[in-house]
């Protein structure tokens, strides 16, 4: 293994190399076990710290990923101080004769990782180094001749795409339980938070600006900031959260979507799907939410094309609040996508909110069968009469065509599994069903029609 550690890359090797076989990576496993052992090696933590410097980013996030489950709190703590200050990236000058001098950034992260190994030895965690500005006053080129004054990158520049890989890792949840790390650790994801809403929501840009497409260097980086924000919530006043954290991405500016729907998806899958007890403060941040989509100017029933969802974040949010994100049975999930839907009234306040509110819009009712068809006949019938009969109220009200669609089919085979399995049915639940009945007929759907005239339904009358 010291071997492997004085072995030095080929000049010109190609840092995003996919090399499976690498020794350095043998060598990042082993250091891994050692830590783990009864008696672990006084300079393993060490070596780790420097396999991060590695020249192949493969073996370098290897490295991050040991340092992350190390059983040390605090040598996970500098892993992240390290991680922080090697996202920052300096911006390469070019010479005279056109050649890239990256050498400030070069020079930065080995600084880096020298104090990384300083920090281990002092007990004391330190916060983490504090975030960059999103953006600063400066020159930049308009033209290949001409400059002008402008916002631009700040030098050095928080490297979404680097953070995007290594950030994922952090043991946040760790960190919130721990009373010595909590404070960093909240303050940390409050920069980023503000880092990344002023990055993708500039506040100088008004607007006509404001229709200007983004970059697409954040995509990954909102996904894993989302899902930060969703693992750090149970831990914190639901009113922090929505102040703190969410509160960028709730504005009308659709830009923030994408934290937002990673946030929704990540809270449902981890919080609701997967935990034994679903933390206190989930569904009022799951509300927040609910009312973010509802607003959106993309059901607007007067506006062109009103309903018609459209792009990746609004889709993948309407999904998470309708408890569908993902299309696949999970056995070992402790609720829902195990296919025990005994629990599905837990959820029943947010669902009528979004469906009462745009079940109209055709990709929304697409979402809102979906959970009723998983739920079966363990969807409340009283909560489904009432949302589905506000959705088609509301779709009277508006241009959304079903036509064609198997959108009122769909909705009569539930009306018919719902009605049979609470058979016999209440009166007002079985005035509430052929309501909905008489809508779907209005809409054409003739298997509505039989079902009026079945056991469940002859001789009630609508009030």
């Amino acid at each position: 293994m010291e071997r492997v550690g004085a072995m030095r890359e080929p000049k010109g090797e190609f840092r995003g190399a996919k090399i499976p076989w690498h020794p350095s990576k043998h060598l990042v496993a082993a250091l891994a076990h050692d830590r783990r052992s009864a008696t672990p090696r006084k300079d393993s933590a060490r070596r780790l710290i420097e396999l991060t410097a590695h020249p192949l980013d493969e073996v370098s996030e290897f490295a991050f990923t040991a340092l992350f489950v190390d059983p040390d709190e605090h040598v996970r703590w500098v892993a992240a101080h390290l991680a922080m200050e090697l996202s920052f990236h300096h911006r390469p000058k070019i010479r005279a004769n056109g050649e890239r001098d990256d050498s400030a950034n070069q020079r930065a992260r080995r600084q880096s990782v020298e104090r990384a190994v300083e920090r281990l030895a002092k007990p004391e965690p330190a916060p983490l180094a504090a975030m960059p500005p999103a953006w600063v006053r400066g020159s930049r080129r308009r033209s290949i001749d001409a400059e002008e004054e402008g916002w631009v990158e700040p030098d050095p520049a928080f490297d979404g795409i680097f953070a995007a890989r290594i950030f994922s890792m952090f043991p946040i949840e760790s960190w919130c339980r721990s009373d010595l790390y909590r404070p960093m650790a909240t303050k940390a994801l409050k920069e980023l938070v503000v880092w990344t809403s002023e990055r993708l929501m500039p506040s100088w840009r008004s607007g006509r600006h404001r229709s200007e497409r983004r970059a697409t260097e954040l995509i990954e980086w909102n996904h894993v900031l989302g899902d930060l924000l969703a693992r750090a919530a149970p831990f914190f006043e639901a009113d922090f959260v929505r102040k703190e954290f969410l509160a960028p991405f709730l504005t009308e500016d659709e830009e923030g979507l994408g934290v937002l729907a990673e946030f929704a998806d990540r809270t449902v899958t981890r919080h609701v799907l997967d935990a034994p007890e679903i933390p206190a403060n989930t569904f009022d941040l799951l509300q927040d939410c609910v009312e973010r989509v509802t607003r959106d100017r993309t059901f607007d029933p007067g506006r062109y094309r009103a309903g018609q969802v459209s792009g990746f974040d609004m889709p993948k949010l309407i999904k998470a609040l309708l408890f569908v994100p993902i299309d696949k049975e999970a056995p070992g999930a402790a609720r829902f996508a195990n296919g025990d839907w005994s629990q599905v009234a837990l959820v029943m306040p947010i669902v009528t909110r979004i469906v009462s509110a745009i079940g109209w819009s055709s990709y929304v009712m697409e979402c809102f069968l979906i959970l009723c068809e998983r739920a079966g006949p363990a969807y409340p019938i009283d909560a489904f009469a009432a949302q589905a009969n506000a959705a088609l109220d509301a779709l009277a009200k508006t241009e959304s065509n079903w036509a064609g669609s198997m959108r009122p089919a769909r909705l009569a085979a539930a009306v018919q599994r719902l009605a049979d399995a609470n058979y016999p049915l209440r009166g007002d639940q079985a005035q509430g069903l052929l309501q909905l009945l008489d809508a779907l007929v209005d809409l054409g759907d003739r298997r509505s029609a039989a079902l009026e005239q079945s056991e469940a339904f002859r001789g009630v009358q609508v009030i």
